[in-house]
């Protein structure tokens, strides 16, 4: 176990790390050091809730910050590029085997896209509706259409896994019989 001095510093460290400014480090460091108290108990136990509770609330900030300046640099990619892509993903995918996919896909052709997305809830492991719904999803935000079509990307993936295994059991069976 560590000594009381290295736990302290290394608590100091973890503050600077996700403190997102000096004048916000030195008050939680000064905090702490007025409430430190040497023990065998845990690290986390020696502080009050206080400034742990405080550290937490700093984390969050900083992490929340982080992901409002990369949505600002979110770019809308152009409507052809969305078009084609998803086109190449609906050939992936292939016709639709069973009912609940075929109305998901004429939602999404018909331009439907909440109803597309809505499918997917009804079959929620189902890759097909995962990936209709993805493409749905590229259409009502492009915004976020580089994404949700790499989700569409993999789920399509799935289903050609899924429809190669059933291909080689298939032929398994008609060779072992």
């Amino acid at each position: 176990m560590k000594n009381s001095n290295e736990e302290f510093y290394w608590c100091l460290q973890l503050i600077r790390q996700i403190s997102p400014s000096e004048r916000e480090f030195e008050d939680l460091s000064a905090r702490s050091l007025t409430i430190f108290e040497p023990s065998e108990s845990s690290p986390i136990s020696r502080f009050s809730p206080e400034p742990i509770a405080h550290m937490r609330k700093i984390e969050m900030t900083s992490a929340n910050q982080k992901v409002s300046q990369s949505r600002q640099k979110l770019t809308e990619l152009p409507l052809e590029i969305i078009k084609s892509l998803t086109e190449y993903l609906l050939e992936e995918l292939g016709d639709p085997s069973t009912q609940l996919e075929q109305e998901a896909l004429q939602a999404l052709q018909s331009g439907d896209y909440d109803s597309a997305k809505r499918f997917c809830l009804y079959d929620p492991c189902n890759s097909y509706l995962a990936a209709i719904s993805c493409i749905a999803s590229a259409y009502r935000s492009p915004m976020v259409a580089d994404s949700v079509l790499r989700d569409a990307a993999r789920h399509t993936c799935n289903v050609a896994k899924q429809r190669a295994e059933v291909r080689i059991a298939r032929q398994f069976q008609q060779i072992l019989s």
